[in-house]
């Protein structure tokens, strides 16, 4: 069974460390990793404003 980026946002909400953070914004991509701004910088950008667009 393959994992998409969906079922990991939704596998995080359900675990009991999800109620440990204040999630305003949580998105997860196919391409990416801990360099994640050298390496899928539009991701980036979209997150960035996502997380302050909510903020409004």
């Amino acid at each position: 069974m393959a994992v998409s980026t969906e079922t990991r946002v939704q596998a995080f909400l359900n675990s009991p460390n999800s109620k440990l953070y204040n999630n305003v914004y949580l998105n997860a991509h196919e391409k990416g990793g801990h360099f994640m701004a050298w390496e899928n910088p539009d991701a980036i950008i979209e997150d960035i404003r996502g997380t302050f667009r909510e903020l409004r």
